[in-house]
């Protein structure tokens, strides 16, 4: 199965649920921002502490209102697998504390969205701290030791697919990596170029082995929200180019991932560029 290519249009409709929470998010007006997420969705308020039920969520947004927050974006990426997208973009916010005290912040946000019945998109997974790991850990080196995972129930299920998928790659078993992706998937080889659909997927990572690429990783973050999973990495790889040169490339991993009706969690968006707007646009001033 190949898988469809998204389209402007999805791509659009995704943009105007995000575009309708910020309105809404700087206007005060927190019922607008609640009917841009599924219910229940999970939001990260803080980086690494997900909140999942729907008045955890409203009580977060209740708090982070009271600051007056002012959100920018630099610029935007979505892209599109079968009913779940991945919008990511940098931004920056200005606020005030209760006590008159000015607040900034910046970061990269990943949120995932789903299609609904009625044709809109709902955000399910909202991190607007995508980056943290990659600001705070770095990028992987050779003298650093890899990290220990320590997951459990389907976190440890999504970095068990993740794992498979690496090992997989190591092995040069395209098989065995195309078992890790869902048959509607979308894999971005390049930066900012979408392969969508089993057919294109395979036959970039028939010329992906042939490399041989070595890849180390950081700390892993996987956020769980029902059926959909993010997990993020920062990642180094040594590869060798057609006349024998050593290649090197590093990135933030960020996958998506769906449960599936047996259990199995598949890839239905990887974008091992999730770092390419803060790199190339940066954040707004």
């Amino acid at each position: 199965m190949s898988g469809a290519t998204q389209t402007e249009a999805d791509v659009a409709h995704v943009l105007e649920t995000i575009e309708r929470m910020t309105k809404a998010f700087n206007r005060g007006e927190l019922a607008g921002v609640m009917a841009t997420y599924e219910d229940p969705a999970t939001v990260l308020f803080e980086p690494g502490k997900p909140v999942s039920t729907t008045a955890e969520v409203r009580a977060g947004f209740e708090q982070f209102l009271l600051m007056k927050p002012e959100f920018r974006f630099s610029a935007h990426e979505v892209y599109v697998a079968g009913d779940i997208a991945v919008h990511h973009t940098p931004w920056a916010m200005q606020g005030t504390a209760p006590d008159g005290t000015a607040i900034e912040g910046r970061g990269l946000s990943v949120a995932v969205l789903r299609r609904q019945a009625d044709g809109g998109w709902l955000m399910v997974i909202d991190n607007p701290n995508g980056g943290f790991l990659l600001d705070t850990m770095g990028y992987p080196t050779e003298d650093m030791a890899q990290p220990d995972v320590q997951e459990s129930g389907e976190s440890a299920a999504v970095v068990a697919t993740i794992d498979r998928m690496s090992n997989a790659f190591a092995a040069g078993d395209v098989d065995g990596i195309m078992a890790t992706y869902a048959s509607e998937a979308t894999v971005l080889f390049q930066p900012g170029t979408a392969v969508n659909g089993s057919e294109g997927i395979r036959a970039a990572f028939d010329g992906a082995v042939m490399s041989k690429p070595a890849f180390r990783f950081g700390h892993h973050e996987v956020i769980v929200a029902g059926d959909i999973a993010v997990h993020t990495t920062p990642w180094t790889m040594t590869a060798t180019g057609p006349d024998g040169a050593t290649v090197q490339g590093r990135g933030l991993s960020v996958a998506v991932l769906k449960r599936q009706t047996d259990g199995e969690w598949l890839m239905m968006i990887d974008n091992p560029h999730g770092q390419r707007l803060v790199d190339t646009v940066g954040h707004p001033g």
